[in-house]
């Protein structure tokens, strides 16, 4: 099995840079926008952030992609949900979410027990753990090879791969002990809430848990005969598999359980919907980060008091404290022909941020189709209810291409869960 492990990490090697793009597509989604790494002069890499905190500035962010992707999922599950044969699932609207940061729609069907009961299940699987031989189609269905990877503990390990056998179980358990990573050490549980796919590797499982490959190869096999004819048909393999080659255990089907979507794909690039606005995006942040930095830098009511005018009567600290109180007398010695003290504030004034933001806001809805009607806005007393109707008509049709892909993904899936029923 060292060669089809082999060919699984090759399949998963392949797709580092998908992974990479869905990663910053995230960060950004999710408001962690000054994560890129840059070089500085002297040749030193470190992210924007790091850069700028290292230069005594706080960089300033202003989220607008998550409330575009928000209102995208809103407007599915509102106006074209509805309208399907079948309700969403649970994990559908996660799934369209993904495919609005990533460009990829993946989920695993099974049929099989759960403590919710029994019956077909649609999981989303996060294209961080999936791996494919062959993505040159939207659809995959030119691949040879498709799998995940999990990381199971022991329990999860018995109750999917033992069978009712007591001697499997304890053949697994050994597995277990000998290459299951080892528990956290420290006694604090793991943070809540963090990413857990971030930085994965074929190999490596989280603490405590053992590292399975789920590998789904396309083979032939022989049909049923019929009179004196013989063919071949093809038939998907299934193997659990750990990393250095044993096998947890495998079995044959018809097809591979995944469904799978990736918008939009030209040549086998994937460009998904939030990637047209990240620079939009930067853009904002960058300019409101420079006003911000321009206000900081503004004098704002600087005392000028030269130290030769000083009264003996009345000590730099206490003139500084009258200074500052309402009716408060400053006694100081004037000079002849020299100004006495004097107080410095310069306004911020304007450097055009507004306009510049207005535009890129303007631009961030033409090129995301996400306009305010979409969002329930542009309501005011002056337009009009047929207007109105055409600017959403027109925001919906700019998202049409996607939402009939993803609505078709959803037709297809529902379709497989059908014959698992």
């Amino acid at each position: 099995m060292k060669n089809l492990i082999n060919r699984a990490r090759l399949a998963w090697e392949s797709a580092r840079n998908l992974r990479a793009r869905r990663l910053r597509h995230k960060n950004y989604t999710y408001g962690r926008q000054w994560g890129d790494n840059i070089t500085t002069n002297n040749g030193q890499t470190m992210t924007e952030l790091q850069l700028l905190r290292r230069l005594g500035h706080n960089p300033t962010t202003y989220n607008l992609l998550r409330p575009l992707v928000n209102t995208v999922t809103g407007h599915f599950r509102r106006d074209i949900a509805p309208d399907r044969q079948r309700p969403l699932l649970a994990d559908d609207t996660r799934t369209l979410e993904e495919f609005l940061i990533s460009g990829c729609a993946i989920q695993r069907l099974s049929a099989e027990r759960r403590p919710d009961g029994d019956g077909p299940w649609a999981d989303m699987v996060s294209p961080a753990r999936f791996f494919i031989s062959d993505l040159t189609d939207s659809r995959g269905d030119s691949a040879e090879m498709v799998g995940q990877i999990h990381d199971m503990t022991l329990a999860r390990v018995l109750m999917k791969f033992s069978h009712g056998d007591r001697r499997r179980a304890q053949r697994l358990r050994q597995l277990f002990d000998m290459h299951a990573s080892a528990p956290d050490s420290t006694d604090s549980p793991s943070p809540q809430g963090r990413s857990v796919n971030d930085t994965l590797d074929f190999d490596t499982p989280r603490p405590g848990t053992l590292r399975v490959i789920e590998v789904w190869t396309l083979e032939c096999g022989e049909s049923p005969r019929q009179s004196r004819r013989w063919s071949l048909r093809p038939l998907w393999h299934c193997r659990y598999l750990l990393p250095m080659g044993d096998i947890l255990d495998h079995y044959t089907a018809q097809r591979h359980p995944y469904v799978m979507s990736f918008y939009p794909m030209i040549d086998g690039e994937i460009h998904p919907f939030v990637e047209d606005i990240i620079d939009h995006q930067r853009h904002v942040n960058r300019l409101l980060t420079l006003h911000d930095r321009f206000i900081a830098t503004a004098a704002k009511g600087v005392l000028l008091f030269p130290d030769n005018q000083c009264s003996p009567s009345m000590p730099i600290d206490s003139a500084m404290a009258n200074w500052k109180t309402p009716d408060g007398v400053v006694i100081y010695t004037a000079k002849p022909g020299l100004p006495g003290p004097q107080q410095v504030s310069t306004s911020a004034g304007s450097l055009g941020v507004e306009g510049v933001i207005d535009t890129h806001l303007r631009l961030l809805q033409e090129s995301s189709g996400v306009g305010g009607a979409l969002r329930g806005q542009d309501t005011a007393g002056n337009v009009s209810a047929s207007l109105y109707h055409d600017r959403r008509e027109g925001a919906s049709t700019a998202l049409a291409d996607l939402t009939a892909t993803f609505t078709e993904f959803l037709d297809r899936r529902d379709a497989r869960l059908a014959t698992l029923t």
